[in-house]
């Protein structure tokens, strides 16, 4: 299995447990906006969630760190070339 075809396994199965990944980053954006008084992206929340699993893995290598990384860097992509463009 490539690299990239686990970090859609592992996109499929997140959606299971947390549903589409366009509505979940969208309501967190909406969510974050309110909280902290400025609007914040979609793509913004997944860079976020990403700068998280970073400075994890510098802590401390984990494979979750990385395969996680990897799968918010992809939402990222993903959600600027369908909502924010």
């Amino acid at each position: 299995m490539t690299f990239s075809q686990k970090t859609q396994q592992l996109l499929n199965e997140s959606e299971k447990d947390y549903g589409n990944y366009v509505d979940t980053f969208d309501l967190i954006s909406r969510m974050w906006t309110g909280y902290l008084g400025y609007h914040v992206l979609p793509s913004q929340v997944s860079d976020m969630m990403a700068i998280l699993k970073l400075c994890r893995e510098v802590r401390k290598h984990k494979r979750d760190n990385i395969d996680d990384l990897n799968g918010y860097l992809e939402i990222s992509k993903n959600l600027k070339k369908t909502i924010e463009d």
